[in-house]
């Protein structure tokens, strides 16, 4: 008789540790969810922006574009280049930067590279060609030392903190 009310106690007490972890997995839940959608909202409530290059011959806009992919809505920021003497779009990267991650897009301060910092897919440099033309690397940090590596390339090259903090505008940082 004894026993069978320790079991029972045993199975009631078990039963109320589970209800109460059920408890605090659904509002953690809740919580996770409720922040994300926060910051996609405040997020997307910041877009579109715009940046002149340092002599406005080029602007550097950010436009959010919603797009359906698996069994979601993900929302990106689409990078636009825009030629101001001709009035044209030059270059576009859609669809690669979600808004959840993207930090920044931004002209260096005396020339038409620029940069894009989004936290999943890292930060990206376009260093200006000519004729509207831009080459794409990626910042890598191997080591410790920083390299600029062709898209999908293996081999970069070696450029210190120091450098690329200097050709940025104030209050910008890649880390």
């Amino acid at each position: 008789m004894k026993r069978k009310r320790v079991i029972k106690i045993a199975v009631i007490i078990l039963v109320i540790l589970l209800l109460l972890a059920l408890a605090i997995g659904l509002y953690l839940i809740y919580t996770v969810v409720r922040w994300h959608y926060e910051t996609i909202t405040t997020n997307i409530e910041r877009y579109p922006e715009e940046f002149d290059s340092y002599d406005g011959k080029y602007t550097l806009q950010t436009v959010v574009e919603e797009g359906e992919e698996g069994s979601g809505t993900i929302h990106y920021v689409n990078i636009l280049i825009v030629d101001n003497t001709i009035g044209e779009e030059v270059l576009s990267i859609e669809r690669v930067y979600r808004v959840f991650d993207f930090h920044w897009a931004i002209w260096e301060t005396d020339s038409y590279n620029f940069w894009l910092k989004s936290g999943d897919i890292g930060t990206s440099y376009y260093e200006y060609q000519e004729d509207s033309v831009w080459k794409e690397y990626t910042l890598v940090i191997s080591d410790g030392k920083y390299q600029l590596r062709e898209h999908y390339g293996k081999d970069g090259i070696e450029i210190p903190y120091e450098d690329i903090i200097g050709r940025l505008p104030d209050g910008y940082e890649i880390d």
